[in-house]
């Protein structure tokens, strides 16, 4: 199996909210127009997690194996 990382984690890279939920749309929107600090912590805290998690070394190499594992071929690593 290849692991796959989450771009948004709830409440540190972002706000997560129900498919089709105006009212926790509008609950979150309202949360980081209300709070300065709190949209500059998500932002650090989201340019971290693509530094780390979403360099393009990293995703071909996650696609890869993906597609290995799909056609039952092992991987390299």
């Amino acid at each position: 199996m290849v692991d796959v990382v989450d771009v948004v984690v709830d409440g540190e890279a972002g706000i997560l909210h129900q498919p089709k939920s105006i009212e926790e749309i509008k609950q979150a929107l309202l949360a980081l127009t209300n709070n300065a600090d709190l949209r500059a912590k998500m932002s650090n805290q989201a340019m971290a997690r693509a530094l780390t998690f979403f360099t393009s070394d990293i995703l071909v190499n996650t696609m890869r194996k993906y597609y290995q594992n799909l056609l039952g071929r092992p991987s390299n690593d």
